[in-house]
């Protein structure tokens, strides 16, 4: 708050016109200051934030020298993005925008950050009748041609459907239908973005079936075609409605960032969008041309495989080295898999229960002898007692005592050697 109060000032003592749009004015709206702001002013940008940061001891970052957007990031955490006005005059510019609720305008002053003073009482410009539209809850598109503009905007109707729980006007979702195609000339890191921060919130299922019926889905996953299965959007349901209850592990594991921003739980999501790509095979090849990071990619490839696996074992878990191999493979994403494959059925049977149950509890366990059987020994020591030499004889020796462990046949030190000691005769023989 205060940071944000020491931005507003100086700019004010300085005799610019400074405006916070967008985000900022519609959180305030709900009675919550934004963590993060735009502002607009009609002097160039980048030169006015430069001087800004030197004069507050901040970091300065030119965003878009084209655009003329430049960023004051705080010690503290907090940014400010300030861009020169796109038109003339700032009503024209915000008439440029995606939605009406992310076209309005507050001076940037300390009654902005006041929330003792009612949002009625702000100076709001308001071109376009966001603030009416906040309080019918609806998504309204400018124009057509804003869209158009930049067909991005098309996607973020439904981030901001799934974010705020607001309805699409239906002139809206008829101008995403009509231009869905144009989604594709749109950078892929840019959908990939939008459609994470869509698929992170808690209520992204009614909007992905609303993004679907609009035709924008098929355009953003070409392998989706000819049809989306219903039963994907049952399971994204499902998911939804058990997420919020699980234990601390699970939520400790979906919040956790990947690359960027994007979060566990938004990618967790992907994969069951992704069920419905049958031509998909290889996850890191998709994640590439998605523009996703490997971290995302290797958790979508290891997700759900780990559900294929489960629902493949059916009834009875397999022998203990093949689980130690599949603990191994997936890491942390066993739990990831355990939430994909109870989404992915209407219904699990016991014995399925039983095994996402066990799996649960024995990667949760520490040095649990399947999934965290502890390092009894290291390839020097091997090689110190057993005379051997370096190789990929020392790998598989250490692989095989994993196996042992996971199996309860080797438990301490001195089982480990004689274990090794055996299968390296046995081999001889």
């Amino acid at each position: 708050m205060h940071s944000l109060i020491s931005v507003a000032h100086t700019i004010q003592a300085w005799g610019v016109t400074c405006h916070a749009v967008g985000g900022v004015v519609r959180e305030r709206f709900f009675g919550r200051i934004a963590e993060d702001m735009d502002v607009v002013v009609p002097v160039p940008a980048l030169k006015l934030t430069k001087e800004l940061a030197r004069h507050l001891r901040w970091a300065f970052v030119p965003l878009d020298t084209e655009r003329d957007i430049g960023r004051l990031a705080a010690p503290n955490g907090l940014t400010v993005d300030i861009a020169r006005y796109t038109h003339p005059t700032l009503d024209a510019d915000l008439r440029q925008r995606d939605l009406t609720i992310n076209a309005m305008a507050v001076p940037l002053g300390e009654a902005l950050l006041d929330l003792n003073i009612p949002f009625a009482e702000l100076d709001v410009v308001d071109p376009c009748g966001g603030v009416a539209d906040l309080h019918k809850r609806l998504i309204r598109g400018i124009s057509k041609a804003n869209f158009a503009a930049d067909p991005l905007r098309l996607l973020r109707v439904f981030r901001f459907m799934a974010r705020l729980e607001f309805t699409p006007t239906p002139e809206t979702l008829a101008w995403v239908s009509e231009l869905s195609p144009s989604i594709q000339q749109v950078a892929q890191e840019r959908v990939i973005y939008e459609l994470e921060l869509l698929l992170d919130r808690p209520h992204a299922a009614p909007a992905m079936v609303a993004a679907y019926h609009s035709q924008l889905l098929s355009q953003l996953f070409p392998p989706l075609s000819p049809g989306f299965p219903q039963a994907v959007f049952s399971a994204l349901e499902r998911m939804e409605s058990f997420l919020p209850g699980l234990s601390s592990p699970f939520q400790v594991y979906l919040d956790e960032v990947l690359s960027g921003k994007r979060t566990r739980r938004a990618l967790l999501k992907l994969a069951l969008l992704l069920d419905a790509c049958h031509d998909l095979r290889d996850c890191r090849g998709w994640g590439s041309t998605m523009r996703l990071g490997n971290r995302d990619a290797l958790m979508l490839e290891r997700v759900r495989m780990g559900a294929d696996l489960i629902r493949q074992w059916g009834e009875q878990l397999p022998a203990p080295r093949v689980l130690y191999h599949v603990f191994q493979d997936l890491q942390e994403d066993v739990l990831g898999a355990i939430l994909l494959v109870q989404a992915r059925m209407s219904k699990l049977s016991e014995s399925e229960q039983k095994i996402c149950g066990w799996l649960q509890a024995a990667w949760l366990t520490p040095e649990h002898p399947v999934a965290h059987p502890p390092a009894l020994l290291d390839g020097q020591l091997l090689m110190a007692e057993l005379g051997l030499t370096p190789g990929p004889q020392i790998g598989k020796l250490l692989v095989a005592i994993k196996e042992a462990q996971a199996e309860q046949l080797v438990q301490t030190r001195a089982e480990a050697l004689a274990y090794a000691t055996r299968l390296l005769a046995d081999n001889r023989q």
